[in-house]
């Protein structure tokens, strides 16, 4: 009693609410780190949409401030208003207090902001108009709508844009410079605090710093993003300072690779098109880029950049001088006359960039000076040189496993990125081999030419590298790969002849132009698919097949220690292999848009030896009567039927076993699906296959496709399979689940397990819950009518149902609930059903707790909900579901066609809810004799048909009155006799629906005196001898 409803109970004390209070702060912090790492949000983004929430507390002067100064960023200008555009749109009587707060900011903004505030905000007058004849008096009396009244008000009047705007900005202009920036005033401090304050700036120097470095690693490896792009932006941001040397150099070296100088100027751009007084310090920086790009840089950017004339020839009447005095606007006219005249492409940038070349070849790059040094330095600099090869190695593959766990990436389509990229150096054998076989396989074929054209494609002088490795890896395809590749090629001849006129001598003197002509002249011969082709191909399977695959040579091994330490070091890869595969999965689930019944299909029919598990079978028969998971589960297995081809088998006779499964245990329309891969099947009866160690494979899969095509094209057989699999399913309880009689040691063993399992299951799906929270754009709310219509067995709980309609009154939560509901509606068939009849349950109590609107959103369900009357189903059990449906279904319908119900239902819940505060939430005190249970009291809203009683009668020697409802009281009179109980018939559902009851009826156990009543609730209460009438409701 005392952690439920105490006030002295140890969950209810000073020290755990503060705990709680900790915890969650320092979960939301987590949660904006990790929002502002893995996603496209700004810091000022994130604190407008924390200032203008929907919780009590106003937005405070420092946040504002922060604010403020963001909105003079061009980026942050956008992200804030349209945040505060939201906020204003979405004002109902539910959401008052997110408008109020964003009233505050869009009124600061307007005193101490950027002048086109009030121009922006002119679309929403109307919006804030309606606010001034806003009415609220909450519980303690305070009257909010006088606040939100006189601030629309105020707001209206700055947004006309007269006189009172100017004076309101000139006196917030007048209060900044008196108070130095609103609290930074200098009090005399005492020595020990200025030292404190100086070690407290330095190490907040070095936290941001380390922060900000963290934030590129994580850019870098979830993210579409270069180092280069990254550098550029730092470079051309908005702080103080201009772009060092070693920055600008490390730029114009990356503008010679094709993909990063289109990610380099495309930023330049946007800085230079965003020249304004608020942001020119950005602009001014990318013109220093581009002066060095001009004079360092490719040639092409001369003329990348004349369409940029206009606003560089803008900034030539800029002006500024800072409160220091420094004069900025003659800095940026000198820098843009500069920038101009090398722009004109005359003799002035030719002169530039040779003096540039020949300052860069005399300093050995800029900065490079070889200076003599003593040994000891010299050791160190080598020690450095090597710790960077290592990390920088090390954080590659990081950044290779990220990629791989978190986007649609494959190891082959890497390899081959890898192969084919600008840096120095051929591909090695190993690589070409793994991408030759990695060729066969449908999908990663597509990936791999797909790469190839695009290198062949940007062939030019400055990416010649690229494109000749790319070559290289073309010439190992065509002798080692899927014969294909000649014909996907044929389009490429016309770039590989102009490799062919290639001329190119290093620095070294090495003559890279005549290794390209003759690898381009070879690649050619073999794209003409005659003679020579063929030969080669012969003869790349004659020394592969000698070689046993390349190289698996098998060596003979020494000692029997290095024996042993390769059996160990096997077994770890094994586990480390297990464990990554474990982890990529687990990342799949938590940030894509993927389910575990897909990830199994795609594992069950990989094409990996051995066939898919009996239990595995089992799971994915299992969720193909889930609508969502059948249609991801036939589409790989559509997929993998197709891609049936010499070099592909293994995947396509694994997707048979799968598919034989299915027509014999799953849904009855997976023989009609597969109709369509009648011809491919066909197909796979005439192939032929024996591996190295003499197996006949072919056989298997002859037979397998036989079996598959009997049942698809022979409906008599199709039903006698299905009935002898139901009759096996039945004997043997579920397959394999047969109840072994084990020991009592055991028995508890098994329990103990059990109740870990569903601990950690638990435990998984909140850390699941928690990452979509945080990575995705999805709300709690959205979760949770998840979670409330989902197909599993048990009903929605009633504190759920309150927060769905609670969160219903919330713009952005009403579309995303109401559309999970359609969806769960429409979707509704007899593998599904559970699904839609849940949704039914949220329905009905949204059309009576929540916004009106619901009525007419739904009215488009009508017919949907029309048929769910005719639903006829019993369990295993006996329990017929089918009526419950038809019951629900009855009730939703006369709740949208009648209105007038409509409005008695949503007043008496509007009643109850007021005297229950806010639905059972009250905190009156009541006596022993009349308390009843408040998860009682909370479900009152529901129809009087449904309402059961049970009476006890024990001895007592008075009657006793119990109120049982607020309208009603029931005298109910007691025996002398000994205790007796008589209970109504209840039509509770079984236990997979209610989980809180321990029998498929409400248990009454009593003793003499102190009878104890388990009820749905699953509230054991011991009563004195007393009558009670307990309010049950399913």
């Amino acid at each position: 009693m005392s952690i439920i409803g105490g006030n002295n109970g140890s969950f209810n004390g000073p020290i755990f609410h503060e705990f709680k209070k900790q915890a969650s702060f320092f979960l939301k912090e987590k949660i904006k780190t990790t929002r502002l790492v893995l996603t496209d949000v700004t810091p000022a983004q994130l604190l407008t949409e924390e200032a203008t929430n929907g919780n009590p507390e106003e937005p405070d002067a420092d946040n504002l401030n922060t604010i403020l100064t963001a909105a003079f960023e061009v980026d942050d200008y956008y992200r804030i208003v349209e945040i505060l555009h939201k906020r204003l749109v979405r004002f109902v009587l539910g959401n008052w207090r997110a408008s109020y707060k964003a009233l505050i900011v869009l009124e600061h903004l307007l005193t101490h902001g950027p002048k086109r505030v009030a121009d922006e905000f002119q679309c929403d007058v109307d919006v804030i108009r309606e606010m001034e004849s806003f009415q609220y008096i909450d519980d303690k009396g305070y009257n909010w709508g006088l606040n939100v009244r006189n601030k629309s008000g105020r707001v209206l009047d700055l947004l006309e844009k007269g006189p009172c705007l100017k004076q309101e900005k000139d006196k917030a202009s007048k209060i900044i410079r008196a108070i130095q920036g609103f609290g930074s005033f200098c009090l005399e401090t005492p020595s020990d605090k200025e030292i404190l304050q100086e070690c407290d700036s330095e190490f907040k120097k070095q936290a941001s710093f380390f922060l900000k470095e963290k934030i590129k690693t994580a850019r870098l490896a979830l993210t579409d993003v270069t180092p280069a792009q990254l550098l550029t932006k730092e470079a051309t941001n908005g702080n103080p300072g201009v772009p060092n040397a070693f920055n600008l150099n490390t730029i114009s070296r990356a503008a010679f690779v094709a993909d990063d100088y289109c990610r380099i100027v495309e930023i330049l751009h946007k800085r230079l098109a965003r020249f304004v007084l608020g942001n020119w310090r950005a602009s001014y920086k990318a013109l220093i880029v581009l002066e060095h790009l001009l004079t360092h840089g490719p040639e092409k950017v001369a003329d990348e950049f004349q369409r940029d004339i206009d606003v560089i020839a803008e900034m030539e009447s800029f002006q500024h001088i800072d409160d220091k005095g420094y004069n900025w606007g003659l800095n940026m006219r000198n820098k843009s006359e500069r920038v101009l005249d090398l722009l004109e492409k005359g003799p002035f940038l030719e002169q530039e960039r040779d003096k540039a070349r020949k300052i860069t070849s005399k300093i050995q790059g800029f900065g490079s000076f070889c200076l003599k040094t003593s040994s000891e330095p010299e050791i160190l600099q080598e020690c450095n040189s090597e710790f960077k090869k290592e990390a920088s190695f090390f954080l590659e593959e990081k950044i290779k496993t990220a990629r791989l766990a978190l986007t649609d990436v494959t190891p082959a389509q890497l390899l081959t990125e890898e192969a084919t990229n600008g840096n120095p150096g051929e591909p090695d054998a190993h690589k070409l081999n793994t991408i030759s076989r990695a060729a066969f396989e449908v999908d990663g074929y597509y990936r791999i030419v797909e790469i190839i054209h695009r290198r062949l494609v940007r062939f030019v002088l400055e990416n010649w590298r690229a494109s000749y490795k790319a070559v290289i890896v073309l010439e190992h395809l065509l002798t080692h790969g899927p014969e294909s590749v000649a014909d996907e090629f044929q389009r490429d001849i016309d770039v590989i002849k102009e490799m062919e006129r290639f001329q190119h001598i290093d620095d070294k003197g090495y003559n890279w132009g005549l290794s390209v002509r003759k690898k381009s002249e070879r690649v050619l011969n073999l794209l003409e698919k005659g003679p020579i082709l063929k030969q080669e191909r012969d003869k790349a399977r004659k020394i592969t097949s000698k070689i046993q695959g390349s190289d698996n040579f098998c060596l003979e091994t020494s000692s029997s220690e290095q024996e042993i330490l390769q059996e160990c070091n096997s077994n770890f890869k094994k586990q480390a292999s297990f464990f990554i595969k474990e982890t990529i999965k687990t990342a799949r689930l938590a940030l894509t848009d993927v389910t575990p019944a897909q990830l199994l299909a795609e594992e069950a029919t990989n094409g990996s030896p051995g066939g898919p598990h009996a239990h595995n079978l089992k799971t994915i028969t299992s969720a193909a009567f889930e609508v969502d998971d059948y249609y991801r589960i036939v589409d790989i297995l559509h997929k993998r039927l197709v891609s049936f081809t010499l070099g592909n088998w293994r995947a396509s006779y694994k997707a048979l076993i799968v598919l034989e499964h299915l027509l014999t245990h799953g849904p009855e329309r997976v023989a009609e699906e597969f109709q369509c891969d009648i011809d491919v099947i066909t197909k796979m009866e005439s192939f032929q296959h024996i591996d190295d160690k003499g197996y006949n494979w072919g056989l298997n899969v002859q037979n397998r496709s036989r079996s598959v095509l009997d049942i698809l094209e022979k409906e008599t057989l199709l039903k006698q399979e299905r009935d002898e699999a139901r009759k096996i399913t039945r004997e043997i309880q579920g397959f394999g689940n047969l109840c072994f009689e084990t020991s009592s040691e055991q028995e508890i063993l098994q329990e103990c397990n059990s109740e870990f399992k569903k601990q950690a299951s638990s435990f998984l799906k909140e850390k699941i819950k928690s990452a979509r929270l945080a990575l995705t754009d999805v709300t709690r709310a959205q979760l949770l009518t998840e979670e409330a219509t989902n197909g599993k067995p048990g009903g929605p709980d009633p504190h759920n149902l309150k927060t769905i309609s609670k969160a219903a009154f919330e713009g952005d939560d009403y579309y995303r609930i109401v559309d999970i509901l359609h969806k769960r509606l429409v979707s509704f068939v007899l593998g599904n059903w559970r699904a839609s009849y849940k949704a039914l349950i949220v329905l009905e109590h949204l059309l009576t707790h929540g916004p009106e609107r619901v009525a007419d959103e739904f009215q488009c369900d009508i017919d949907v909900i029309t048929e769910m009357k005719n639903f006829q189903h019993t369990d295993d059990k006996g329990y017929n579901w089918g009526l419950g449906v038809r019951k629900k279904s009855e009730r939703v319908l006369s709740l949208l066609e009648k209105r007038t119900l409509l409005k008695q239902e949503r007043d008496e819940a509007g009643k109850i809810a007021r005297e229950m505060q806010e639905i059972g939430n009250s905190g009156i005190k009541s006596s022993p004799e009349q308390e009843i249970p408040q998860e009682y009291n909370s479900e009152l809203t529901q129809p009087k048909n449904q309402i059961e009683t049970i009476v006890i009668e024990t001895k007592a020697e008075k009657p006793v009155i119990i109120p049982t409802n607020p309208k009603t009281e029931k005298k109910l009179s007691t025996k002398s006799s000994s205790t007796s109980l008589e209970y109504s018939k209840q039509n509770f559902a079984p236990d997979e629906l209610n989980e809180g009851i321990s029998d498929s009826k409400p248990l009454l156990a009593g003793q003499k005196n102190e009878p104890v009543i388990k009820t749905p609730m699953a509230l054991n209460r011991k009563c004195d001898p007393i009558v009670y009438e307990v309010i049950c409701w399913w």
